[in-house]
């Protein structure tokens, strides 16, 4: 819900605006000298000077009509380089010197993008958004906190008119984005696939996608929102960075032909990018921990590893750690002295950049080694406790060491997401799956520790870390027994484990409910009649899949999965009272945010196991948030209409999301998506937009917001300064500040219809109970 931009954000947009008014003559210029340049690309044989162009070098030029200045791949880049030079010289014959070179970079401008196969809007277009030059002004949600997540999370530092950096803009998040996603279709179609790419569908295609995300009618990840477009994907093509979340699994650890430690290395990794993980502790029993021999200094055997500055070097420092701890059960790990085989790994954090230095390829600023030593730190005290378990006795210890528990396995993710997250440079999350003996088997006396994790008055050393995951449990349907003391007092303190049933999360994927909308009696049924196999399309078995962080997307191993997030109310609001044209928008957005999801699936991930599952599953994920609201502006709760045109919304969105991937599928010559709609719980996502969090109900019409941020931020100081609340993070006072902010979460409107719902529900329970 857009609202009045409080002052402290009015003042920094001013400071922005400056900046881009005062650029916004060179921008027009520049636009000028491009049109001028690009006027004359037609290349015209009888025109003195110049030379015919090669083969399937094209430029649609026609700027009168404001078409888009699109290239095709050149069929020789010297050539083409040669016809664009000799374009610019004869557009320019009567021109300056500097004109003339200004033409030619302009020239060959193009012809790098037309080479990389890089996707542009069209100028005049997006400054038909650009506040300063429109007038426009984004619809950010909830009376400035929608503003303060974006310019906080999303928006990139990029080289002011002045020289100087400064954030990106709104329209410039959606351009980077839009573009990002259409030069990726344009490389699979033409670089991969040899198919071909339609320039004018791409371009109006392109069109609509921004404008639907501009107007916050549906929004691409935040991993997108900040990474698409970027260094990150157009030059290292670390296509990971785009999804949401993953899944890995610990099973049969000692036999992992890609080593012991790569599943947390994965975690890890997939972390460092903004994904966020979902693991499971199957591999519990599968490996050993033995504790290295120290590394004497100089020594013959030491190993002093060198970290490099970059993702790789420090997930390559934890592989190299966990090696010299986690063995094959079958493995040798020890000498006839015994003595351990492995030597401590010492480490050389020289080369690792110091706190404050920009991050070039993810962006933001490093929090220098420090993380990076203090999670080796936490790692050595873990895994040497380990492997003295309390169940192994000392003699066996030196000799075999001990079995990898749940606990250490949960131990050393948790360590790993403190480490990502520290100094709020990097935003992920991770879930762990343990087990649950059902009840037909019987239950042990003891709790499981599993069970315990989180509780902190029995182990008070998880404290610093334990909070970096969700805990859950697998559960048989119909075996559990959810009532057993240990489940319940463990929920009642903290909420925790929560329960994934794996055999329904392979069966099923859309349901209807018993007694309605065409389903049997007393059952459940699936909705989606698409599959090859089982009735939800999964192929794996039930032992096999997790899910990610928030469980609202089944995964296999290594797999990952890319969400997109539509605002359902956005399209009843604008339309008024007309439901109809709300719900033809709405399927147009449908289409959008699926074509965007899809381009991600196109990317190649850099982790050879990904790719499997990828290429047979495209899994994505298009989500609603704002459901509440909707269900509000349609008709009210209470009497169910609202709910009745949700679900109409849904089956025809359904509907239309299937048919739109089908023609994906055939566009770019890849297989249908597995699953293709979830809703997620949402994050800072919803925020931006003002929606209510995918089913959330809002808990209160008005409440306090409290957003962590980086404490050398340059967001803070306008905020102290207007007054509001900012303390120091508990457990990282010196790297992160919390801000309070005010939030007005329902207008007028929904706040009544709201209030209505609640009557209306809690009438029909009395009317229920005394039936």
């Amino acid at each position: 819900m857009a609202s009045a931009t409080p002052s402290w954000l009015r003042t920094l947009s001013r400071t922005s605006g400056t900046v881009a008014r005062r650029g916004a003559a060179t921008r027009r210029a520049t636009l000028q000298r491009r049109i001028s340049a690009a006027a004359h690309w037609s290349l015209p044989t009888s025109s003195p000077g110049a030379t015919a162009p090669p083969s399937r070098v094209r430029f649609s030029t026609t700027v009168t009509s404001e078409k888009r200045v699109t290239a095709e791949s050149p069929a020789s880049a010297e050539s083409a380089g040669d016809a664009c030079l000799a374009a610019a010289r004869n557009s320019t014959a009567n021109a300056s010197p500097l004109e003339d070179i200004r033409a030619r970079e302009c020239a060959m401008l193009m012809l790098r993008e037309a080479e990389t196969r890089t996707f542009r809007l069209n100028d005049s277009f997006v400054d038909g958004y650009d506040p300063v030059l429109s007038g426009r002004a984004p619809p950010f949600g909830f009376n400035g906190l929608g503003e303060l997540v974006y310019l906080r999370t999303y928006a990139r530092v990029i080289p002011g008119e002045d020289g100087q950096p400064r954030r990106e803009m709104w329209h410039e998040t959606v351009r980077r984005v839009v573009e990002g996603c259409f030069s990726m279709q344009w490389r699979h179609s033409e670089g991969v696939a040899g198919l071909g790419f339609d320039h004018e569908r791409a371009g109006e295609e392109a069109e609509q996608m921004f404008d639907d995300i501009f107007h916050m009618r549906f929004l691409p990840p935040g991993r997108g929102l900040w990474a698409m477009g970027t260094a990150l994907t157009e030059e290292r093509g670390l296509f990971a960075a785009l999804n949401n979340c993953a899944f890995v699994s610990t099973a049969e650890l000692g036999a992992n032909p890609r080593g012991l430690a790569d599943p947390f290395c994965f975690l890890m990794d997939a972390s460092m990018l903004g994904v966020g993980v979902g693991f499971d502790c199957r591999g519990a029993g599968s490996a050993r921990v033995v504790v290295p021999r120290p590394a004497e200094s100089g020594g013959e055997g030491e190993r002093v590893f060198v970290i490099e500055d970059s993702r790789e070097g420090w997930v390559q420092s934890m592989r190299v750690l966990l090696e010299a701890y986690l063995h094959p059960l079958n493995a040798r790990t020890h000498d006839e002295q015994g003595l351990a085989l492995a030597v401590e790994p010492v480490f050389d954090y020289s080369l690792v950049r110091p706190a404050g230095a920009p991050i070039r390829g993810f962006g933001g600023k490093s929090q220098g080694p420090e993380p990076l030593q203090e999670l080796h730190m936490a790692l050595r005290e873990a895994l040497q406790h380990a492997a003295v378990s309390s169940s192994t006795a000392v003699s066996e210890v030196k000799q075999e060491g001990a079995l990898l528990q749940p606990r250490t396995i949960v131990d050393i993710m948790n360590m790993i997401g403190r480490c990502v997250v520290a100094g709020n440079v990097r935003r992920t999350a991770e879930i762990a799956f343990g087990h649950l003996a059902s009840s037909k088997e019987g239950a042990e006396d003891e709790t499981p520790e599993f069970l315990q994790l989180k509780d902190y008055e029995r182990f008070p050393d998880r404290a610093p870390y334990g909070w970096a995951s969700n805990n859950s449990v697998y559960a048989s349907v119909g075996h559990a027994d959810y009532a057993q003391p240990s489940l319940a007092e463990n929920i009642a303190l903290n909420g925790e484990p929560g329960f994934a049933w794996p055999d329904n999360m392979v069966r099923y994927g859309r349901l209807r409910m018993a007694g309605q909308h065409d389903a049997p009696e007393a059952t459940l049924v699936a909705a989606d009649g698409f599959c090859n196999g089982s009735v939800a399309g999964e192929t794996a078995a039930a032992d096999e899949v997790g899910g990610n962080p928030c469980l609202e997307q089944t995964l296999e191993s290594y797999e990952l999965c890319c969400l997109v997030e539509c605002f359902p109310n956005q399209h009843l609001l604008a339309a008024g009272e007309d439901e109809t044209e709300a719900r033809a928008a709405f399927m147009r957005t449908l289409r959008s945010a699926l074509l965007y999801a899809k381009s991600v699936s196109l990317g190649p991930l850099h982790w050879a196991p990904s790719n499997r599952v990828l290429l047979k599953n495209r899994r994505i994920g298009v989500s609603m948030s704002g459901i509440q609201q909707f269900v509000a502006n349609a008709g009210g709760d209470g009497n169910g209409l609202g709910l009745e045109v949700l679900r109409q919304w849904c089956e025809e969105g359904y509907a239309e999301l299937r048919a739109t991937d089908n023609e994906l599928a055939e566009r770019f010559t890849v297989r249908p998506s597995i699953k293709l709609t979830s809703v997620k719980p949402s994050g800072t996502v919803s925020l931006v937009s003002g929606a209510t969090p995918g089913l959330h109900w809002p808990e209160a019409a008005h409440y306090m917001r409290r957003v962590r941020m980086a404490s050398d931020d340059e967001l803070l100081p306008p905020l102290v300064e207007a007054g509001y609340h900012c303390e120091p993070a508990v457990g990282d006072e010196k790297r992160t500040t919390v801000v309070t902010v005010p939030v007005t979460v329902l207008s007028e409107q929904e706040e009544a219809a709201a209030a209505a719902g609640a009557a209306g529900t809690a009438a029909g329970t009395v009317a229920g109970g005394t039936g």
